[in-house]
């Protein structure tokens, strides 16, 4: 598989303060977004390092996490 770079990918790139409810509503979500500086996201998101097991830990082991990861793009396909 060739790499491809940033900037040819379908992607927005903003800052943490410009990804607000009002840039949605006006722009949509048609692609994805890359948020790389998250000061002014106002949104807490675990460390790089948390994982599967730390949600384990967290929520319990016998405790059933629905999730949904069918997400449909026009244009953006990962292999």
């Amino acid at each position: 598989m060739a790499c491809v770079s940033a900037s040819k990918l379908p992607v927005v790139e903003l800052r943490g303060c410009e990804l607000t409810e009002d840039y949605l509503v006006e722009n949509g979500f048609r692609r994805p977004i890359i948020v790389r500086c998250k000061d002014g996201l106002d949104l807490r998101v675990p460390p790089e390092h948390f994982s599967v097991e730390d949600v384990k830990d967290h929520v319990g082991m016998f405790c059933v996490v629905y999730h949904d990861f069918a997400l449909q793009m026009t244009g953006f396909n990962i292999q």
